[in-house]
């Protein structure tokens, strides 16, 4: 009974679609439905993984983000979007195991934190809706701006010890959004 229910919950999560409720439509509100409003507010929340490619990723953590689309000419629309992780921190940096000689290791003088502490996003895009129907299929393009600040160490060897020292380095990307899919208007 109980996998009956979680595979029909399923289902309805994946394809929306599907379940869908069904009217019947008089002759005179046909098309009421495919209307869509000149301006729309968009917000969402999401788990986000943000990682450097070449070597390390920073966690699962809190995304939040808000935007507006608004309609064009016809099926195309234009739009912006904001997005910010949260809970972001940096880690400590431990002392290493630098050795003056056998077994005696060197002190470390100073603090220093590495990872990311922020990574905000933006994105202005464009979209076109093909057709008329309750599934549209859509095309969706534009450009995405990556703003994160990195804490970095560096551990410098002197004569009687290791000196930690913390680098903190804000860096801006940008990067094509590209999408494509069907869109589901209830």
């Amino acid at each position: 009974m109980k996998t009956n229910i979680l595979v029909a919950f399923g289902v309805g999560l994946l394809f929306p679609p599907l379940t869908a409720a069904q009217g019947t439509l008089s002759q005179d509100s046909e098309h009421a439905w495919t209307a869509r409003p000149r301006f729309e507010v968009i917000a969402g929340a999401a788990m986000a993984h943000p990682f450097r490619f070449e070597d390390r990723g920073f966690g699962n953590h809190f995304n939040f983000g808000v935007g507006a689309e608004v309609s064009v000419w016809r099926g195309l629309r234009i739009g912006g979007e904001m997005n910010r992780t949260f809970g972001l921190s940096p880690s400590p940096v431990k002392c290493g195991a630098i050795l003056a000689g056998p077994g005696q290791p060197l002190p470390c003088v100073g603090t220093a934190r590495t990872g990311l502490s922020s990574a905000t996003a933006g994105s202005f895009t464009a979209a076109y809706f093909f057709g008329e129907g309750r599934m549209q299929p859509y095309l969706l393009g534009g450009i995405s701006i990556l703003n994160g600040k990195e804490h970095t160490s560096v551990s410098i060897v002197q004569k009687d010890y290791v000196e930690l020292r913390e680098y903190v380095r804000s860096s801006t990307g940008i990067g094509p959004n590209i999408r494509r899919g069907p869109a589901c208007l209830h």
